[in-house]
C-alpha cells in the first residue's frame, strides 16, 4: 500500500498600481519591452523602492489564510541566472515570510478539511519567455519583470487530485474576495507548482517530485493524476523516484522532466541590502484587518445553515463574491432561498457563461427576480413561461413589466376550454390513440394545450378540462360493430 502527499505553490500576482520596487505601471498588456525602467532590469547604481501597497494587500492575505504574522520582516536575494531575469537575482522573501503557520478550509463530498499554510512570502515576478519553435527562436519581454506577486506554499496535506483542485479554488476565490489579485490563470497572474511524493505507508518521504508552471485546474487534476501513477508502477518495479522538476505536457497528459530540482543552497540566498528592515505599522494591520469581512469558506458554512442549502449550491454561489451578493439580496426579499438558488445556478449561469459577462452585467435586478419568484410561487405566473422568456429578461429585450402581463397564469374556463376544443379537433391520431386505452398519449395532449397557452394555463385546470372533454367524447363514441 502507498501513501500519497501533495503539496502546492501557488504564485498570484498582486494587484497594485505599479511594481513591487519602481513605479512603472503594474500591466503586461502593451508593447513588449515598453513598461520597464532601470530598476526593473537592474542597471547598475539602481535602487528598489519597496510599494507599500504590496504589503498591504500581502498582509491582508495572509491575515485571511489565518497566518501567524511577522510584524517586523526584511527582502533576500535568490540569485540565480535565467534570461527571464534581467538582475542575476530576484527580490524574495526567504529568511522571514510575512505571514506563516496559516491554514484553508476546503470542502469535497459533503465534508470539510484544513490544508495548513506553510508561509506565504512578497517577492517579484520574472520577464516572460516566448518560445517560436518554427525558427528556434525565443524572444523576451521584460514588462512582467518587477510585478509584485505573493507565494503561498502549503504544508503537504493533500492526498490526492481532488483535495489539491479544491484547495486552488478556494484560494483563488479568497484572494478574489479580498481584491488582493484577479487570479486568472489563463493570463498567467496565478501559477501553480505542485509537489508530488508517492511513498509506501509507515516510511519517510524520500523524493518530492515538483510539476512546474501549472495553470487550468483540468492541468492540475491530470498532472497528478499521472504523477501518482508513474510513482507508483515505479516503486512496484522495485525502483527509485528521483527528486526533481517536471513539465506537464497537456497534449500527452504526461509530465516530462524538466531539470533537476535545485536546493536552497543553490540559490545563495542572502539579506538584499538595498532594502532595510520594515516594520508594518498600527495604521497598514488595521486596514488590512478591514479588508477581511467575510471568507468564501465562512460564507458557505453560512449559506448551507441560514439558508438550508446543499454543499453544492453553497459551493457554487460563492464562487464570485457577486453572484453570492445578487443570490443574496433576492433571496432575502422574496424569501425563497433555494428556488433562487436553482434558478441562478441552472438558468442565469446558463446565460453568464453563452455571453461571457459577469452577473453585475444583467438586466434582471435582485428586486426584479425576487418579485417573479414570488408571482410563481403563487401561481400568478407561468414557470415555464419564465424559463422561455428568461433570456430575454436578462439581456434587458423584455421588461419585467410587459412579462407579467403576458405570462399571467390564464385561470378562465371558457378561455381555456376553446383552446382544448381547438387542440383536440387538431390532434385526431392522438386522440384516437386515448380513445382505444393509450392513456399515455394524455399528458401529449395536455402539452399541445399549454404551448397554445404560452405556458400560461393553469396546469391543474387545463388537465381537468381535457379530461372531462375526452370522457365526453369516450361516452358518445358509438361501439364497434
Amino acid at each position: 500500500m502507498y501513501r500519497v502527499v501533495v503539496g502546492i505553490e501557488v504564485h498570484v500576482q498582486i494587484k497594485t498600481k505599479t511594481k513591487a520596487f519602481c513605479r512603472c505601471l503594474n500591466t503586461i498588456s502593451i508593447e513588449p519591452n515598453k513598461n520597464i525602467c532601470p530598476i526593473c532590469i537592474g542597471e547598475p547604481g539602481t535602487l528598489p523602492e519597496l510599494n507599500r501597497q504590496m504589503v498591504i494587500k500581502s498582509l491582508t492575505a495572509a491575515l485571511a489564510l489565518h497566518c501567524k504574522i511577522n510584524e517586523t520582516f526584511h527582502f533576500d536575494r535568490k540569485n540565480y541566472f535565467y534570461p527571464d531575469l534581467p538582475k542575476g537575482y530576484q527580490i524574495t522573501q526567504y529568511e522571514v515570510p510575512i505571514g506563516y503557520d496559516g491554514y484553508l478550509t476546503i470542502f469535497t463530498d459533503d465534508s470539510s478539511k484544513r490544508i495548513g499554510i506553510e508561509r506565504i512570502h512578497m517577492e517579484e515576478d520574472t520577464g516572460k519567455m516566448l518560445h517560436d519553435y518554427q525558427y528556434s527562436t525565443t524572444l523576451i519581454d521584460y514588462n512582467r519583470a518587477g510585478i509584485p506577486l505573493v507565494e503561498i506554499v502549503s504544508k503537504p496535506d493533500m492526498g490526492n487530485s481532488d483535495e489539491a483542485v479544491a484547495y486552488v479554488k478556494m484560494l483563488k476565490r479568497t484572494l478574489e474576495y479580498l481584491e488582493v489579485s484577479d487570479c486568472s490563470l489563463e493570463s498567467g497572474s496565478m501559477r501553480c507548482d505542485i509537489n508530488i511524493s508517492v511513498n509506501k505507508e509507515n516510511t519517510p518521504l524520500s523524493h518530492k517530485v515538483e510539476i512546474k508552471n501549472l495553470n487550468s485546474f483540468n492541468a492540475i487534476k491530470k498532472s497528478i493524476e499521472y504523477e501518482i501513477k508513474r510513482q507508483t508502477e515505479n516503486l512496484d518495479k522495485g525502483l527509485s523516484i528521483e527528486t526533481e522538476t517536471r513539465l506537464f505536457n497537456t497534449q500527452t497528459n504526461k509530465t516530462e522532466v524538466m531539470r533537476t530540482k535545485e536546493l536552497a543552497a543553490d540559490y545563495r540566498y542572502f539579506r538584499e541590502p538595498d532594502i532595510p528592515d520594515i516594520t508594518i505599522g498600527k495604521e497598514d494591520f488595521l486596514t488590512g484587518q478591514k479588508a477581511i469581512k467575510e471568507l468564501p469558506e465562512d460564507m458557505i458554512k453560512r449559506f448551507r445553515k441560514d439558508y438550508s442549502l446543499t454543499l453544492y449550491l453553497s459551493d457554487l454561489l460563492t464562487s464570485d463574491k457577486k453572484i453570492a451578493e445578487y443570490f443574496e439580496k433576492t433571496a432575502k426579499i422574496c424569501n425563497e432561498p433555494l428556488k433562487t438558488a436553482n434558478i441562478i445556478t441552472t438558468e442565469i449561469f446558463g446565460f453568464l457563461n453563452d455571453n461571457s459577462i459577469s452577473i453585475d452585467k444583467i438586466k434582471l435586478t435582485p428586486e426584479d427576480l425576487a418579485e417573479l419568484i414570488g408571482l410563481i410561487s403563487k401561481n400568478k405566473i407561468s414557470y415555464k413561461a419564465f424559463k422561455d422568456r428568461i433570456n430575454d429578461l436578462l439581456s434587458g429585450n423584455l421588461d419585467i413589466e410587459s412579462f407579467i402581463l403576458e405570462s399571467a397564469i390564464v385561470t378562465d374556463d371558457i378561455k381555456i376550454a376553446e383552446v382544448v376544443n381547438k387542440v383536440i379537433n387538431e390532434q385526431n391520431d392522438a386522440v384516437e390513440k386515448y380513445l382505444k386505452g393509450k392513456e399515455s398519449v394524455f399528458m401529449f395532449i395536455v402539452g399541445q394545450v399549454m404551448k397554445e397557452l404560452k405556458g400560461t394555463g393553469e396546469i391543474e385546470k387545463v388537465k381537468l378540462l381535457i379530461k372531462e372533454k375526452l370522457d365526453l367524447l369516450a361516452r358518445n363514441q358509438k361501439p364497434e360493430q
